[in-house]
């Protein structure tokens, strides 16, 4: 099978109050999405032409434009399953693919060590985001969320991991 494309409309967060957040139609590299899928599962990309497979054989065939799945006919409770993970894939390979986001680490409830030290706290109450990743730039990490919207301050969290830095 090719690597196929599909579009979605993405929304873009700028936690910089002078930018406005902003939606566009966005090129959807299905290979990304199942590497990501390969890396969230395993922390490797070994695995990513089975899921490659297993997203060519669910994308939907009668809209080969949109980035649509099959009905698969399923209970609420698998689709909604499916939808989380397949939402957390789809984040983690458009952050690696259009910010070239590395190093994902799941942020845990209250505290999160990186590797290189790094802690990031939890200082209020609210969503916290999935990931922290880095990215060479300046300030070098980004928050990553894959479905929903942060309650909590994105922009609070990434000051302290710089600090820390």
């Amino acid at each position: 099978m090719p690597f196929p494309i599909r579009h979605a409309i993405v929304r873009t967060v700028n936690p910089n109050a002078q930018i406005a957040d902003y939606t566009e139609t966005s090129a959807i590299s299905i290979w990304r999405m199942a590497l990501a899928a390969s890396q969230e599962t395993l922390q490797t990309g070994l695995l990513t032409a089975a899921w490659l497979r297993l997203f060519g054989d669910q994308l939907s065939q009668v809209d080969g434009y949109w980035l649509r799945w099959q009905d698969m006919r399923a209970s609420a409770e698998i689709r909604r399953a499916q939808s989380v993970l397949y939402g957390r894939y789809l984040a983690r390979g458009m952050l690696g693919s259009r910010l070239n986001a590395q190093y994902f680490v799941p942020l845990r409830r209250n505290t999160t060590i990186l590797a290189n030290g790094v802690e990031v706290r939890r200082n209020r109450a609210g969503d916290i985001p999935d990931w922290i990743a880095w990215v060479d730039r300046p300030g070098g990490y980004i928050l990553g969320e894959a479905k929903g919207m942060l309650s909590g301050s994105p922009t609070s969290l990434l000051r302290q991991a710089s600090r820390a830095a």
